[in-house]
């Protein structure tokens, strides 16, 4: 009697030269999400005996992870994913930093550029500690409106670092401000230096091990990333460097 349940198909790969295998599809999936298996690797299936190159066969057109880019906005929000989780396993801790960093300096040049001309008498008497509160309330309005609107900050733009839900959506502003104000205090200690040496050492593990931070993974956000590419690389050292010269000029 004729078997009414297909069979699966098993897949061979080749490695230095040699077939490996047979594996099922649900294996084959994993070795390319691992990087163990490229988009020019050849694959055949028990089915079929001439070996192919991955990106050319239809059915797994889903699981080949293409180098050539790392994001992109018309693609499905599991696709970018998975495509970022291969180009950046350890999630760019140090482009996120700068790009906030560099959102930061924006915000103490907008402050001081606008107190040194309407109220220049204050800026010379404020203390240190009113100018940095007033410098983390308006990073965190320019943080909320631009995350939710764009989907991003300069900073983050400049770099090619996007923040989204899980579904591909751009925050909401309760959620976008949510996030602004945990990254003050669980990221950045809200300034206070000594706290905030730990409280940076702890987030850069948690991103470089898990992928994530609190403030992503407690309200269900990816942050995804794009090549930065060598000349946006250097405008942005140079945007960065001029800021903080006219800051403490």
């Amino acid at each position: 009697m004729e078997n009414s349940v297909q069979q699966e198909k098993l897949w061979y790969y080749e490695k230095d030269g040699y077939a490996q295998g047979p594996i099922s599809i649900d294996q084959l999936e994993e070795k390319f999400k691992n990087g163990v298996l490229q988009r020019r690797t050849l694959l055949r299936s028990d089915k079929r005996a001439r070996w192919v190159p991955a990106n050319r066969i239809e059915e797994l057109a889903q699981l080949v992870i293409d180098p050539d880019y790392a994001f992109r906005k018309d693609a499905p929000i599991e696709e970018n994913i998975k495509q970022n989780k291969v180009a950046y396993p350890y999630g760019r801790p140090w482009v996120r930093y700068l790009a906030k960093t560099f959102d930061m300096s924006i915000c103490v040049f907008i402050v001081g550029l606008f107190l040194g001309i309407f109220t220049p008498a204050f800026l010379e008497s404020a203390s240190t500690f009113l100018l940095a509160f007033i410098t983390i309330f308006l990073t965190l309005v320019i943080d909320t409106i631009f995350l939710s609107t764009w989907g991003t900050t300069p900073g983050r733009w400049l770099l090619k670092t996007y923040v989204l839900d899980n579904e591909g959506n751009k925050l909401t502003l309760p959620i976008a401000y949510k996030r602004s104000l945990s990254i003050w205090i669980r990221g950045f200690g809200l300034g206070i230096v000594v706290i905030s040496f730990f409280t940076q050492i702890i987030s850069y593990t948690n991103l470089t091990s898990t992928r994530t931070t609190p403030w992503d993974s407690n309200n269900d956000l990816v942050v995804l990333h794009d090549k930065i590419g060598v000349v946006r690389g250097v405008i942005a050292m140079i945007l960065l460097l001029l800021i903080l010269y006219i800051r403490f000029l």
